[in-house]
């Protein structure tokens, strides 16, 4: 059985198409993807396009060499779609992902310099003291002359404004 007879019976027609004109259309498919792509893909677009020819046949269609010529031109369009897809998704891979979750996007567009504007400035000094340069409440309190416990009221009353006030931006609780 010849590889047209097996293309066909797949197909469940019986093919018209002589083995002499068989050859004609491959010599012509073969020369078509020679002169446009590597070596190494001419035999998987040959018999892609030969595929279609057989398609084309078993519906009756004339295999008219101007046929035959837009069914290459229409498996090399699509080889090329491919090939940029490919290109595209090896690069996609190579290069180093930049893209932010949607919270690093919110933490990026939240002001944090006008949250803190909206504080005293000796509530300023009391996140800096206790949040940043690390003191305890107790520390605090001796420096300001208050308890340890009303150092700690305080800063909770922050933590909730700053919580507000992030809230507005959707990423508060």
């Amino acid at each position: 059985m010849s590889w047209l007879e097996a293309g066909l019976s797949c197909c469940g027609k019986e093919s018209k198409l002589q083995e002499e004109q068989l050859l004609q259309v491959r010599q012509q498919v073969n020369l078509y993807f020679r002169k446009r792509c590597p070596p190494q893909e001419v035999d998987d677009l040959v018999q892609e396009c030969l595929y279609r020819v057989l398609l084309a046949e078993a519906r009756g269609l004339d295999l008219a060499p101007e046929l035959v010529y837009h069914i290459c031109h229409a498996v090399w369009v699509d080889y090329l779609r491919q090939q940029r897809r490919r290109g595209e998704m090896e690069e996609a891979m190579e290069e180093e992902c930049v893209c932010l979750s949607w919270e690093q996007q919110l933490v990026l567009s939240i002001d944090i310099e006008a949250c803190l504007r909206t504080l005293t400035p000796a509530e300023r000094e009391l996140l800096r003291r206790h949040h940043i340069d690390g003191e305890t409440c107790a520390s605090i309190g001796a420096h300001l002359g208050v308890s340890e416990q009303a150092v700690k009221k305080r800063l909770q009353r922050l933590k909730r404004r700053l919580r507000q006030l992030l809230a507005d931006y959707g990423g508060g609780t």
